[in-house]
């Protein structure tokens, strides 16, 4: 039960990368924690998952598809793992920067995020993938003044909005 607790308060709520007919059967999960335990959390309709830094846990191959995702500038040695990866075998989908409204995490403006989407998200759009967008904590000012300067260069983030939710769980 600790587990479970542990688990579902950090940041499970991940929405949408999937399209809105399988979005009722299946769901993504938010992955921060120890390794093993990755197997037994991924049933039902879990069907994703993703980290916002690191790359693939091998107690998910085959049985989880895993999405990337561009944490931001401060971990582009990181990044550029995902991206040799990313070549190698490209992803269905592809998330961008990891709470950019939030000080202590990429800590984006939406100009700067919207020049980084440009060079390392949307060159995989060509490629096939889906694009999530960038995963705000609570700012959705910060979201629509993301998208509008995104907008404005060209970019598209696609149909696939990501929220999440950070919360403590009380015992």
């Amino acid at each position: 039960m600790k587990f479970l607790a542990i688990l579902l308060s950090s940041l499970l709520a991940l929405v949408a990368m999937l399209p809105l007919s399988a979005q009722a059967a299946q769901r993504g999960l938010a992955w921060g924690t120890n390794d093993n335990w990755g197997p037994n959390v991924a049933k039902g309709l879990i069907k994703w998952y993703w980290h916002w830094q690191d790359g693939p846990n091998s107690r998910f191959n085959g049985i989880l598809e895993f999405v990337p995702c561009y944490w931001g500038p401060k971990y582009n040695s990181q990044w550029a793992q995902r991206k040799n990866e990313m070549n190698a075998n490209p992803p269905k989908a592809l998330l961008g920067f990891n709470e950019p409204d939030i000080s202590g995490q990429s800590n984006l403006d939406p100009q700067t995020a919207a020049n980084l989407w440009m060079q390392e998200i949307q060159p995989w759009k060509k490629r096939g993938v889906r694009l999530g967008s960038p995963q705000i904590v609570w700012n959705q000012d910060w979201l629509a003044s993301f998208m509008s300067a995104c907008k404005s260069k060209g970019c598209t983030v696609g149909k696939y909005l990501a929220a999440k939710q950070n919360s403590k769980h009380a015992h």
